[in-house]
């Protein structure tokens, strides 16, 4: 992934507290809104699953299949509601970047 896409930020939103297969064509739709370069892929191409939730956000593991057949595999990270009032999101980010 280029540095340049893997900045980029969605207005969109998700809803945690539904089911995986709710959560599943939100979640792509939020992919292909930060990676350009699966904007127009189908949606057939993508498997998402949950690697765990905490009391905080919740973890899955996205995978995409390109047009040539490989894949490639990423952590999403959504964070639960209020919770920038424990947690400082722009802080923690900072930390992971040391």
């Amino acid at each position: 992934m280029a540095a340049e896409e893997a900045r980029r930020q969605s207005s969109l939103t998700v809803d945690t507290h539904v089911s995986l297969l709710e959560l599943k064509p939100h979640i792509i739709s939020l992919c292909k809104d930060l990676f350009k370069k699966w904007s127009e892929l189908n949606q057939s191409r993508f498997s998402v699953e949950r690697i765990s939730g905490g009391m905080t956000n919740l973890l899955l593991k996205v995978s995409v299949e390109d047009e040539t057949g490989n894949a490639e595999s990423f952590a999403v990270r959504l964070y639960g509601p209020n919770t920038e009032y424990v947690i400082n999101r722009e802080r923690e980010l900072l930390v992971r970047q040391i």
